[in-house]
């Protein structure tokens, strides 16, 4: 008798725990996170159109479209700070990443990387009117203040740039804060 009371107690906590499984696993939709702060590839609008979606909590948003229909799945977005996409993603708050995110050894040891569907090259970004505007090799930027994103290549590079006398100053979460501290002069390049 005991060992069958154990069979069942055994058997209702499998069907609970099966019951318990996260929805973005067990629906028919499919819960893609993106910074919604990264113009053109993903950013946010303020009226609905053809070609973006409902954020919840357009490039990538195209690309996140196209891989849900091939799925058959209805697309979901959620906005999450840079920092907060693989850990949603580790955490099973979210199916997938679609994001200009580079693939480095660094993030392969926790996540798989797909084929790119875009490749570009990494630039210094300036005002126009910034004194160092003129510049065509990495020593003229020396004594320029730089900037990054938080947890991106980008901050990841800064220091080839402050090993030829640039100075680092405080990284920012997003790419609108980065450009602001730029036009504001609170930063040269980034």
């Amino acid at each position: 008798m005991k060992r069958v009371m154990y069979l069942f107690i055994l058997l209702l906590v499998g069907v609970v725990l099966v019951g318990c499984q996260k929805e973005s696993n067990t629906s028919n939709r499919i819960v893609v996170g993106m910074e919604c702060d990264y113009e053109p590839f993903n950013y946010t609008e303020t009226a609905q159109t053809e070609t973006n979606v409902p954020i919840e909590n357009v490039y990538d948003v195209r690309m996140a479209k196209l891989v849900a229909q091939a799925l058959g799945k209805e697309l979901v977005v959620r906005a999450y700070q840079w920092e907060g996409l693989i850990p949603a993603l580790k955490a099973g708050e979210i199916d997938m990443i679609i994001a200009g995110m580079s693939d480095t050894a660094e993030r392969r040891e926790s996540i798989d990387f797909t084929d790119p569907y875009y490749v570009s090259e990494e630039v210094i970004l300036l005002s126009s009117t910034s004194s160092y505007a003129n510049s065509t090799k990495l020593s003229d930027f020396s004594g320029a203040k730089v900037i990054a994103q938080l947890g991106t290549i980008y901050a990841d590079l800064v220091p080839q740039l402050t090993a030829i006398g640039a100075i680092h100053g405080t990284d920012l979460d997003s790419v609108p804060q980065i450009v602001n501290a730029i036009l504001r002069g609170q930063a040269d390049i980034t």
